[in-house]
Parts: structure tokens; sequence; C-alpha cells
């Protein structure tokens, strides 16, 4: 297949960063269980936002070097009015990097226009006002529990009439305090980052590990601050936890909502979290040093190449072998 400079540009970058994106990939996926227990040590709140930086990590690099060396070498260094035969395996790649996208995209769409259907129904809604809060809560009729913050712009805790009435005053009051933090950590919108996130390959599921234990710290995370290791607050939760689940409230939500208890496997945990008091877990601070470091290293790293004509000579090898 022969390709001019332009479609040729677009080709190298789908199969750069299906190439660079599968590599990166594949190491975080066998790094994910290493992690996930490295993540234990910390605090849930740390520790969610080190798995949500690790599941983005391979795109965010794969679209960095990919915008840093692979493009700048190309148009620095390949001639602008020849066309070129391109390979099979180049066109392969670049066709898997496209539908990568492709998928990513369709997933990320799919659970926005979820999340804008739920919340409009939702929005039909009585609204009462909290005894607590400044800010509404809409209280619903359905035929099922549901207990959640609904929406991406204004999102909207929302809780059915059934719930309310099965929950005490303090049970109700702590669950909607743990709702209010998803709210102000923008978790609806990082669980719509997530599906919006390539993965290693089309229609895998190399990262659901990872995703996974991302969920599970960011609800302990949403307990831990809600209650501020107040024992009565943590009771109540606790309680409210235990109730919401045997409603089973999780199971009517799309993918970018926040359910109270989204997945009940991870409910003994966030339980004895609540009622088990842990001693004061340590900052780990060379860590911190060690992965900041690593961290002005690599970008260090890369501005250095983006500098220097020999590193943008090895990336158009490199780019003239892939479309070979």
């Amino acid at each position: 297949m022969i390709l001019s400079y332009s479609l040729r540009l677009i080709l190298l970058c789908f199969a750069f960063f299906f190439l660079a994106h599968a590599t990166l990939g594949l190491a975080a996926w066998a790094a994910g269980p290493a992690v996930i227990r490295f993540a234990e040590r910390f605090r849930p709140r740390t520790a969610a936002r080190l798995l949500f930086a690790l599941r983005l990590l391979p795109v965010g690099l794969g679209m960095l070097v990919l915008f840093a060396l692979c493009v700048p070498s190309y148009l620095r260094l390949e001639p602008k009015a020849s066309a070129e035969q391109v390979g099979l395996l180049c066109v392969m790649a670049a066709a898997v990097g496209a539908a990568l996208w492709i998928v990513a995209g369709f997933r990320a769409l799919s659970a926005a226009i979820g999340s804008l259907r739920f919340k409009s129904q939702c929005d039909r809604g009585e609204m009462l006002k909290s005894a607590r809060k400044s800010d509404g809560v809409t209280v619903i009729e359905t035929d099922y529990p549901l207990l959640a913050l609904a929406g991406l712009w204004q999102p909207q805790v929302v809780v059915s009439r059934n719930v309310m009435n099965a929950l005490s005053d303090e049970e109700l009051s702590a669950a909607l305090k743990h709702e209010t933090v998803h709210r102000t950590s923008g978790d609806n919108w990082k669980r719509l980052l997530l599906r919006a996130t390539p993965a290693v390959f089309p229609f895998s599921r190399c990262f659901a590990r990872i995703e996974q234990a991302w969920l599970r710290f960011s609800e302990c995370a949403a307990d831990a601050d809600a209650t501020q290791g107040e024992e009565q607050a943590s009771l109540a939760l606790a309680s409210a936890l235990i109730e919401v689940a045997r409603l089973g409230t999780g199971r009517h939500v799309p993918a970018a909502v926040s359910s109270l208890v989204p997945d009940p496997c991870d409910l003994a945990e966030r339980i004895d979290r609540l009622l088990i008091p842990r001693p004061p877990q340590s900052r780990h601070q060379i860590g911190t040093v060690v992965v900041l470091a690593a961290t002005s290293l690599f970008f260090a790293g890369l501005a250095t190449a983006m500098l220097s004509p020999s590193a943008l000579i090895a990336i158009h090898e490199v780019l003239e072998r892939l479309i070979a």
C-alpha cells in the first residue's frame, strides 16, 4: 500500500501508539498485583490515587512519547514530497490502535449517555432538603432500591423512598455524607475517564483488577472522609452499608454513577475498616521521594531527547522500520 506523507503520519501515529501502549500496558498489568499490595500500606485516599494513576499511566506515557518524539521526528526528518510503501504489519498495528480508541470512545459514550438518562429520570423526583445539608437530595419513587450520586456536571444525591424508610436518621445522614464525598472527589468523572481509557487490546479486560482495586479504595476513602474517625458516625455508616447491601441498591446504576454499595464483595472490608480501629499509617516518605525522583528523571530525559538531534534520528529509524 502506497500512501502520501500525511496519511503515513496518521498511520504511524496509530501504529506507534498501539505498540507503545501495549508495552506499557502489559508492564502495568504485570505490576498490578504488587502495586495493589503496596497500596494497602497507605491510607485509602492515597491508595486510590496511586491505582488511578497506574491505570492511566500507559495511555498517558504512550501519548506523551508519541507527540513529544514520534511526531516531531517524522515532521523534521521525513521527506515531504515522497509517497512510500507501507507494510502490512504497520497497517495491522495502526488498525488495532484505531480500534482501541473506537472501542474506548463507545464505552465512554455509552457511560455518559447512561449517566445523563439516569440523571434525567432522577430529576423528575421530589426535591427535599436534608436537615444537615444546604444542598438538596432527590427522593424518587422506584420499583428498586437506590442510593447513589447521579450526574456529571451537576451531580445530585438521589435516594429512593424505600431506602429512606429502611434507614434511620443517623444511617441516612452517614450515607448521604458518603455520597457527598464522592461528589467532592469527582468520582463520577473518574469512572467515566476509566471507561474512556483504552485497554491493552480491544475488548480485553487486562486492567479489570486494577480498576476493581481503585473502586474498592475509593469507596473506603469516601467512608473514611465521611466519618472522620468518629465512632458513632462509623457505626451508623456501617449499619447503613449492611442495610443497603441487603436491599441491593448497586444493581441498577450506570457505570458513571457512584452507588453506596457498588460491589457487595467489598462490604466486609469496608465494615472492618469502619468498626476496627487501625494504627496510624505511615506516609512512606522515602517511597514518595523515590517516585517523585523517578518522575523528574523521566521528564528530564524526555525533554533532553526532544532537544537532541540524535534521539530524533533514532526515533525516525524506528519509524522507518515500523512502516516497512
